[in-house]
């Protein structure tokens, strides 16, 4: 026996807008807007461009992009996602950031900076 998508989304709702091998379906689902959901890369396949990845995340209805730096703010932008989580950010790593006195100067021009650069580009500050 198949399984039909018509028949699964007849029955699950969480099922509308998938195939029957699980694919999101070409249309796009209406969303109410209460939920604002981010992806990271990790779960598209691996052979996905970056751009087809956004363009996916859009038509989703998803609303952010986890774990991409600067470099990539502007595709994000192109199709309205939200970059959140920035790795590894300007805070540093467990071995060299704020949790040691030494690195507190630089680390706060750092930090200054990455605010600034945020704000240029739209990227709310809590991304950081």
């Amino acid at each position: 026996m198949v399984w039909e998508a018509s028949n699964a989304s007849s029955r699950f709702p969480a099922c509308r807008g998938v195939d029957g091998r699980g694919r999101a379906d070409a249309r796009t689902a209406a969303r109410k807007g209460r939920l604002k959901q981010c992806v990271t890369r990790g779960v598209f396949a691996h052979d996905m461009s970056f751009e087809d990845t956004c363009r996916t995340a859009a038509r989703l209805g998803l609303k952010g992009y986890d774990l991409e730096g600067p470099e990539q703010w502007p595709m994000l932008k192109k199709y309205g996602l939200t970059p959140t989580m920035w790795p590894p950010g300007p805070g540093g790593t467990i071995s060299n950031a704020l949790n040691r006195n030494e690195n507190h100067a630089p680390l706060e021009k750092a930090m200054h900076q990455a605010l600034d650069d945020a704000a240029a580009n739209g990227v709310p500050a809590s991304s950081l």
